[in-house]
């Protein structure tokens, strides 16, 4: 003889919320997922590396872009998450994805002790984004890394070239994801078949 099993919670997908639960949660009806890009990851602005150039963020700036985000209700999903609809944010949560373009050094550096054994540098956006998701667990944890092979987290930093399928490895078994940019960032506009097919693919 079998006990009957008990009620079963209703699963979060397609789950209808009751009028005080859609008043707490406030959900997102029209679906709006802010999809942020970030390239270069600096100290500080510079000449080079001007404040207002959407290419450059500080390191500060980003621990405090993400600080907001945790303080206003925001949570870290994929991007397969997201172009697959299946969004895991808790109820009450707002999806964000995160994202980092060209495999800038910055992004994910590596500093090289004299015994060749190496450290993530402190200052690289990767080491920024595991030290706030260590202290706030409830933000999600992941972003997604556009790739360019060519180079791959070494642009003029030719230190980096040996390190790259390690750090990949490392950003896909840590739950990040890796996504293709391209092989050399070329205006795929107006070329021929073969072109689009090499930079895509090969």
């Amino acid at each position: 003889m079998t006990t009957p099993a008990g009620p079963t919670k209703p699963a979060v997908t397609g789950q209808i919320l009751s009028p005080e639960q859609l008043q707490e949660y406030q959900p997102n009806e029209l679906g709006y997922v802010p999809v942020i890009m970030y390239h270069n990851i600096i100290q500080a602005y510079s000449d080079e590396e001007p404040q207002g150039d959407v290419l450059y963020r500080t390191e500060e700036e980003l621990r405090a872009d993400l600080q907001w985000l945790y303080d206003n209700n925001f949570y870290a999903i994929t991007m397969r998450e997201y172009i697959e609809n299946r969004i895991t944010a808790p109820a009450g949560k707002h999806p964000v994805v995160l994202t980092f373009d060209d495999s800038r050094p910055n992004q994910f550096y590596y500093d090289i002790a004299a015994d060749g054994s190496v450290t993530t540098d402190p200052h690289s956006a990767i080491a920024i984004l595991e030290d706030f998701f260590s202290t706030h667990p409830d933000f999600g944890h992941t972003a997604l890394f556009a790739i360019l092979p060519i180079w791959c987290f070494d642009y003029e930093a030719p230190e980096q070239e040996p390190y790259c399928q390690q750090k990949l490895e490392w950003l896909v078994n840590n739950g990040y994801e890796v996504a293709n940019h391209t092989w050399d960032h070329q205006d795929l506009s107006d070329v021929d078949t073969d072109t689009f097919l090499q930079k895509v693919g090969d």
